[in-house]
């Protein structure tokens, strides 16, 4: 059985599983740039502070809510139908979806690019965390985990990492504060890391590998 977070190694094993192995997600480059790649490549139909991209639910519009105030824009299914007309975060609605080559349009003409990391995930990383990072677009700016922040990344040279609303306020005034040609090279090392060490060809290969020792 493979998971793609360690504090959920134990639990397995715990409910039976006789063999469980740590496998973080993998990013799979010709997916970003050739599929769904449908609109110009156009900076300026891209630029903004933040971009986000993601379906709504209730939780995301929370976690997107302290950042009303910046010029954010929001690509997702149920946006539009779930915010309420007073909602602050309406304006900043720009698509239903992106998807590809699409999205990785919108994270390159992005500063930064907001994950929202769920509670389910833990101490561990979601697939965005590998998409953004592999992208290469925007700074990615994240919830703080052990394994985005010091296994998988290095806080603070491939990421930004925040703990709470303030603290979420204060990484995006000092990432926005960066000369640009410092935030490009911060999206560059994440989306070196990425080419690295977590293609999804690698994660197939330590699969095959596994299968080969028996």
């Amino acid at each position: 059985f493979y998971i793609w977070g360690k504090f959920l190694v134990d639990a397995l094993r715990s409910a039976g599983c006789r063999r469980v192995e740590y496998l973080p997600f993998g990013f799979y480059p010709p997916y970003y740039a050739v599929h769904g790649a449908t609109s110009p490549p156009d900076a300026e139909t891209w630029r903004c502070d933040i971009c986000f991209v993601g379906t709504w639910d209730a939780d995301r519009e929370r976690a997107l809510l302290p950042l009303a105030g910046r010029s954010l824009a929001i690509h997702g299914p149920g946006w539009r139908a779930n915010c309420s007309r007073e909602s602050p975060l309406r304006p900043h609605v720009r698509s239903d979806g992106l998807y590809g080559g699409d999205m990785a349009r919108a994270y390159a003409g992005a500063a930064i690019v907001f994950n929202h990391l769920r509670d389910h995930n833990g101490s561990a990383h979601n697939h965005r965390t590998m998409e953004i990072a592999g992208i290469g677009g925007g700074v990615q700016v994240v919830r703080r985990t052990p394994e985005q922040a010091g296994e998988l990344f290095t806080e603070g040279a491939d990421l930004c990492c925040f703990e709470n609303t303030d603290e979420l306020r204060r990484t995006v005034e000092r990432v926005l504060a960066m000369p640009p040609d410092e935030r490009r090279r911060m999206a560059q090392r994440a989306r070196d890391v990425v080419h690295a060490r977590h293609l999804l060809k690698q994660r197939v290969g330590q699969i095959l590998a596994d299968l080969a020792r028996g």
